[in-house]
């Protein structure tokens, strides 16, 4: 009976909160919880037996509302005060303040922009007013998708809008910005070292600071609180990413091939309930939070396997996944209602995951180091190879050069006696036509048709010059045009000394191959001859005239000779039939020859 006694009189008396002047705000005490999974009406939840408990109450996931019951007496001379759970996620918050016999009802939710809410706070938070020597029962009901925990505290208005430097936001924003900072740092390591490890490591750290942002309500300041469920997918993509970064720094594929087909068959399954949990967030984040502790057991054994095996520094990260998969196991069992609320249930998770980026930060430095030391060493190879490799191509380019300079020596030897032998050639044909012209002076001396010796003479001449020209050149492919036809005219001025010639002619300076110079001095050794042969005998002077121009390659010749137009095709004699066989021999050249007005002769040798 004693014992009913003093259990009677705790719970007539857990739920009373008495408010003074002395005192700020008040957290210590206890109250009543009722968990309901249908809608109770104001008279069925003061009938309701409520179940006495700490305030700082983790009563894990339920399909349903939460009511918490409070007595309150206000001995204080404040008036207005602040109600707030300490936490943001709930979709509806009502507290109803016994006023006599009636209730006054107050409002809030997650959905509310802050800007909107009366008591602008990211938490759930309501404003009363209470007159002095107030008396009676506050009952707050919540609703939610999470899990529920916090704790209900009660202020007073000017304390609780008395703001401290050093509090836990501060903290999680400290923090927040250093993972931030170690996740850009990491995105230029991997664009430097091209390591797909570091690009893993980063995105899992950019979505773990997702997810923190999330789980304590930092988007509601951005008013993105409306994604709550969407963006709690940012844990599983940094779980999953946590695994890819685990596979690739342990290398599992070629050192654990049985392991390396385990995370890719956690990596399976967290993609699928990824998916679903767009859709359908309670109660796959149950089996969610299952499937990480099983996932991060064993990257700890996985850890323990590598250590063993001889990998030392592999204890690091031993150390580093066991403080998140301690934090994680006291976070999820206070979502479960096995552990109450506190400080160290609610964001020991967030510190633990905040050193283990620390550690595996410091990991990837070492194994940064580690690559750097290689690259540089390959680098070292590298450039070591390619001086050889330039040393090398030095000497075969110094032997090429070499080959190439002695067999350049002996080209240019036999170039110049070749040229010696060409020249030779051209002096020993030169000689021969010079015997063949005697022989045939001789035998002109011996006739009486002189005429047709003095032209079988030029033309052999004319043919002989080009010879002289090439053996007293340094070129033996081209002939100077002007030196040579002047020195075909100048031959047959002395042949024809006794006959009133006058040859006026125009030659310009340029270079001709040896074929088309023999070709054209015997063209115009015909012509000139012919017009001279033809001439009237009344006549007192021949006047040829011609000119060479280079630059178009026409040679236009014409004579005062009349006497040749009277000619018949069966009358033309030897020298025309030359002139037109040697006008043909030219390739790309075209000619004509009339006789209308004297002898008019056209020659054009166009370019190739």
């Amino acid at each position: 009976m004693l014992r009913l006694f003093f259990l009677l009189i705790f719970y007539s008396s857990c739920h009373a909160i008495t408010l003074y002047d002395t005192q700020e705000s008040y957290k210590e005490f206890t109250l009543g919880v009722l968990l309901s999974q249908k809608e109770l009406t104001l008279d069925e939840i003061q009938k309701a037996k409520f179940t006495p408990s700490k305030n700082n109450f983790a009563l894990g996931y339920h399909k349903g509302d939460a009511w918490f019951k409070v007595e309150l007496q206000n001995n204080a001379t404040e008036q207005n005060f602040i109600l707030t759970t300490n936490e943001f996620f709930y979709e509806k918050a009502t507290l109803y303040i016994q006023r006599n016999n009636t209730f006054q009802e107050l409002h809030n939710s997650l959905f509310t922009k802050i800007k909107d809410r009366e008591v602008q706070s990211k938490n759930i938070a309501l404003a009363f007013k209470l007159p002095q020597d107030y008396k009676g029962t506050l009952y707050l009901k919540l609703s939610a998708k999470f899990s529920y925990f916090g704790q209900i505290d009660i202020y007073k208005e000017k304390s609780f809008y008395k703001k401290s430097l050093f509090n836990i936001e501060s903290f999680i924003l400290f923090m927040l910005g250093v993972i931030f900072t170690i996740a850009v740092f990491q995105l230029f390591l991997y664009r430097y070292l091209k390591n797909i490890v570091f690009l893993y490591y980063t995105l899992y750290v950019l979505f773990l600071g997702v997810y923190i942002l999330n789980i304590t309500g930092f988007f509601t300041y951005l008013d993105m609180q409306k994604h709550l469920y969407l963006l709690h997918i940012a844990s599983a993509i940094a779980l999953i990413f946590l695994l890819l970064f685990s596979k690739e720094y342990f290398q599992t594929k070629h050192y654990a091939p049985l392991s390396h087909k385990i995370l890719n068959g956690f990596l399976l399954t967290i993609i699928i309930m990824l998916l679903s949990m767009i859709f359908f967030y309670a109660p796959l984040n149950k089996i969610f939070n299952l499937v990480t502790g099983l996932s991060i057991l064993f990257l700890l054994f996985l850890a323990v396997k590598i250590y063993f095996a001889g990998f030392s520094k592999i204890k690091y990260y031993f150390l580093a996944i066991l403080l998140f998969l301690v934090g994680l196991v006291i976070f999820v069992s206070m979502l479960s209602g096995i552990e109450e609320y506190s400080f160290y249930s609610r964001y020991g998770f967030i510190i633990a995951s905040f050193f283990e980026v620390i550690i595996f930060s410091l990991l990837l430095s070492d194994k940064y180091n580690d690559l750097h030391k290689e690259k540089l060493s390959i680098q070292s190879q590298l450039i070591q190879e390619q001086k050889n490799y330039q040393k090398r191509l030095e000497q075969e380019v110094y032997e090429r050069t070499t080959e190439i300079a002695n067999n350049y020596t002996k080209i240019a030897k036999l170039s110049d006696e070749r040229a010696l032998l060409l020249k030779e050639l051209h002096h020993r044909v030169k000689n021969n036509f010079q015997t063949v012209i005697s022989m045939l002076w001789f035998e002109e001396k011996k006739t009486q048709e002189q005429r047709d010796f003095k032209a079988l003479i030029n033309r052999i001449k004319s043919m002989s010059n080009v010879h002289e020209f090439i053996y007293n050149t340094d070129d033996l492919s081209l002939i100077e045009t002007q030196q040579y036809l002047t020195q075909v005219i100048e031959n047959l001025k002395d042949s024809y000394s006794t006959q009133n010639i006058q040859i006026d002619y125009s030659i310009e300076h340029s270079l001709l191959n040896i074929n088309t110079a023999i070709s054209l001095g015997v063209i115009l050794n015909e012509l000139i001859t012919n017009s001279i042969k033809h001439s009237n005998v009344n006549q007192t002077k021949v006047e040829i005239s011609f000119n060479v121009y280079p630059e178009k390659k026409v040679l236009l010749f014409t004579d005062n000779n009349k006497q040749s137009n009277t000619q018949t095709e069966a009358q033309r004699g030897m020298g025309l039939a030359i002139i037109e066989e040697f006008s043909q021999k030219i390739s790309n050249s075209s000619y004509s020859l009339s006789y209308k007005f004297g002898t008019k002769y056209v020659f054009e040798l166009y370019e190739n």
